[in-house]
């Protein structure tokens, strides 16, 4: 069941990516993509080795304790889309809205994989928790990115 889980995730990536970021943006993607990965490998680290969380199944169990699935490839894949698309000129409720659809989306997805498979334990740890990180991880994943592409259009590299 765990291992199919982890098929369709890398399905759905796929083809989200594909559908969702276009071609004329993928290099505005990449910084948002690979900064959270950072965020996420980071995070996952802590978590594990501080015993919080726990991966009974993952992809590469003499590596890591992190899933690298969840990790590396759908949670930064979310936030490019969280980056991508974030409504900068709409109205301060539209944000909070955005936020809040971004940040639901993830924790429902890691909530039933907690309760129904054995890709995450949930040690001593809240969803709460989890709420809080994924708000601070996109959100500092989306101003880094807005840092560095107006970095980079500023050299007149991109």
């Amino acid at each position: 069941m765990e291992r199919l889980v982890l098929i369709c995730v890398w399905g759905v990536c796929a083809a989200a990516a594909l559908l969702f970021i276009p071609r004329h943006r993928i290099r505005e993607a990449m910084p948002y993509f690979f900064f959270n990965q950072l965020l996420t490998w980071v995070i996952s680290l802590l978590l594990v080795e501080f015993g919080l969380l726990d991966n009974p199944v993952r992809e590469f169990p003499l590596a890591t304790g992190s899933n690298f699935t969840n990790n590396y490839i759908l949670y930064p894949l979310i936030a490019t889309m969280f980056c991508l698309y974030y409504p900068v000129h709409s109205r301060w409720l539209s944000r909070v809205g955005y936020q809040l659809l971004f940040i639901a989306g993830p924790n429902l997805y890691i909530y039933f994989i907690a309760l129904y498979t054995q890709l995450l334990l949930m040690k001593s740890y809240s969803m709460w928790m989890n709420v809080l990180i994924f708000f601070a991880g996109m959100n500092a994943t989306r101003l880094y990115g807005n840092w560095f592409l107006q970095k980079s259009l500023l050299k007149g590299t991109s």
